[in-house]
């Protein structure tokens, strides 16, 4: 598994499951290959909403002309459980021993995270009318 890996200058998310060969450890495979999949259907509104009001800068959605639903705590939680569990099976797999893989509790919780994204969402929203948009 580690020399499949090493061919990935960046492992995303949407990579992960090409890292395992499912010859070696199919279980594994199978295993993060639906959990991959559980993700990535979770993931898809934190994403829109990411690409319209944090990191693309949409112009639309800066005029206040697009609205997409704000993404939610249970949402948000819902994604790194999901990505908890992907951490903890290949974990399982590799080291024969199970992580709690909480990366986020070191920093603060789901509900931290929202926060932290609504006060950047208020910065946003001064600086667009303070430009008069």
């Amino acid at each position: 598994m580690a020399d499949r890996y090493r061919e990935y200058a960046n492992l995303a998310l949407s990579r992960l499951g090409k890292a395992i060969d499912p010859t070696a450890h199919p279980k594994l495979a199978a295993t993060v290959g639906d959990l991959l999949q559980k993700a990535e259907t979770e993931r898809a509104p934190l994403r829109a909403y990411r690409d319209k009001h944090i990191a693309h800068t949409d112009l639309q959605a800066h005029r206040g002309q697009v609205t997409i639903d704000r993404v939610t705590y249970g949402e948000v939680e819902a994604v790194v459980k999901t990505l908890s569990s992907i951490l903890n099976a290949i974990d399982l797999e590799v080291e024969r021993k199970q992580t709690a893989f909480t990366l986020f509790t070191q920093f603060g919780d789901a509900k931290h995270l929202v926060y932290v994204l609504e006060r950047g969402e208020q910065c946003q929203e001064r600086e667009r009318k303070a430009r008069g948009w």
